[in-house]
């Protein structure tokens, strides 16, 4: 299980999806007419999966950002379908949707080793 980052009406959002990787791309399907339908064609996403473990206070994050796009040449159809995807979400979901690896960070947090956060806020560096 994943997340897609995306925007819906001028707003942040977050929907989880199931996924596979395919060579360098993320692949999902989603529903034709829904919200995460209209977020995600042809426009700019973030994709992020994680791992923890909150007994050792361990734990991974991988973040992905690349350009959304919509599958719908029949033949790559076709080998996408091969890659037996299959949503935990009821309903018919026929929108593939493919997202390069263009961007990728990630970072793991283990307990001997605490990680400090930094990040650029209103153009302050804040840990």
């Amino acid at each position: 299980m994943g997340r897609i980052g995306a925007t819906v009406r001028a707003l942040p959002a977050v929907f989880p999806v199931n996924y596979v990787v395919r060579d360098d791309e993320i692949l999902f399907v989603t529903r034709s007419g829904g919200e995460l339908d209209a977020a995600t064609r042809d426009t700019v996403v973030a994709f992020e999966v994680d791992d923890l473990d909150t007994f050792a206070h361990e734990g991974w994050s991988v973040l992905v950002v690349g350009y959304c796009r919509p599958v719908s040449d029949p033949s790559e159809l076709d080998e996408l379908r091969r890659a037996h995807l299959t949503p935990w979400a009821g309903g018919d979901r026929t929108c593939y949707r493919l997202i390069p690896m263009d961007v990728v960070t990630g970072r793991r947090i283990r307990h001997d080793r605490p990680v400090t956060i930094h990040s650029r806020i209103h153009g302050r560096l804040r840990t």
